[in-house]
């Protein structure tokens, strides 16, 4: 039985190699090699533009927000993209005053020639619809921060029985908001092994968190991880629920870059006495929440600076880092301090002097 070129190639497994002894004329074999050739390439490059394409308009819509763009953006563009970004994340974006704000902000950059020309209506967004915490930096003002960057690590000493643990701010650089995980360890790893190494003898903690400012949440819990429980320890409250920061086994969850305690299985079941004063802020403000309704918890010194809220970093294109205040802090208490100061148990202006006698008491 004859069979035709074109029955061939609808005869599935067997085409090749009915194709193959079929005594065919030159023109109509060359036919047959094109056809077959064209549908497989179809077969290939089709799902291939399909996946192009759908990748392409991810990156159209999402990249802006990580400050990634396919060409670069018109300042106009640039200057937009930041105000809808603050608009859909901002803590106060359903507010009466963003609204109008907003539409003030565009028109502020519907002229701009660069980049920097948008910046004025940027920072105003921020400051309404972010708050006191968010901001804008430029890349130049990162740099020099980066440049000026020097690492600080907790101090700890022994007061009789009474440990003394000061825990900086773990600020960090331009190039790595968060820090890394090998920094964080090293921050950690002072307190933690000062803990171990004297935990038969420590029967009451001062947790220093005066003048610490903020930066990496997680290097910080987990430097004084042994003095807490396991579980919820304070959460960032969005517009529409809650994310926990969570310790478990001795890995802390949630917190910046997080952390995994050297000694997970020691808890040190003793009174904290926490420091604070105006300059506690951020993190460290966070920090002192995740104490907050514990037994045998105390805090003394002055009210913190109420930065008690929480920042996304969005890097910008043009190597400028926009901080949007997204959330604010709220204690395992269900208290919500919505850019707040926490008020000391014991406001006093010798907080040191009074938590070692609290705790000596």
């Amino acid at each position: 039985m004859r069979i035709t070129p074109d029955e061939a190639l609808g005869a599935g497994g067997l085409e090749l190699a009915v194709v193959e002894r079929l005594p065919l004329r030159g023109n109509e074999h060359v036919g047959v090699i094109k056809r077959r050739g064209l549908r497989i390439a179809l077969g290939i490059c089709i799902p291939l533009i399909i996946i192009i394409a759908a990748a392409l308009a991810v990156v159209m819509k999402y990249g802006p927000t990580f400050g990634f763009y396919l060409v670069p953006p018109s300042a106009e563009r640039y200057g937009k993209d930041a105000l809808a970004t603050i608009g859909k994340s901002g803590i106060y974006s359903g507010s009466d005053e963003w609204k109008s704000t907003y539409e003030e902000c565009l028109k502020m950059i519907e002229n701009a020639e660069s980049y920097e020309d948008t910046y004025p209506a940027i920072k105003k967004a921020l400051s309404v619809c972010g708050g006191k915490h968010s901001m804008l930096m430029t890349k130049s003002e990162s740099q020099d921060i980066t440049e000026s960057y020097d690492e600080v690590l907790p101090t700890v000493s022994l007061d009789g029985d009474i440990a003394i643990i000061k825990l900086p701010d773990f600020l960090v650089t331009a190039e790595d908001f968060l820090g890394t995980a090998e920094a964080g360890q090293k921050y950690a790893k002072v307190a933690e092994d000062f803990i171990h190494e004297n935990r038969d003898k420590i029967k009451g903690v001062v947790l220093d968190l005066r003048g610490n400012t903020g930066g990496d949440m997680g290097p910080m819990a987990t430097a004084v991880s042994s003095l807490l429980p396991d579980g919820e320890l304070v959460y960032y409250h969005y517009r529409s629920y809650d994310i926990p920061v969570t310790l478990k086994n001795g890995v802390v969850s949630n917190a910046g870059t997080g952390g995994r305690s050297l000694y997970p299985e020691e808890k040190l079941n003793v009174p904290v006495a926490i420091l604070t004063d105006d300059m506690t802020a951020s993190s460290g403000e966070a920090l002192t929440l995740c104490f907050r309704g514990l037994e045998n918890t105390r805090t003394f010194g002055a009210p913190t600076a109420g930065y008690t809220s929480v920042n996304m970093l969005h890097n910008m294109y043009d190597g400028a880092q926009m901080y949007l205040t997204v959330a604010f802090d709220k204690a395992r208490t269900g208290e919500i301090f919505k850019e707040t100061s926490i008020e000391p148990d014991v406001a006093t202006d010798s907080p040191l002097e009074a938590a070692l006698e609290w705790l000596r008491s």
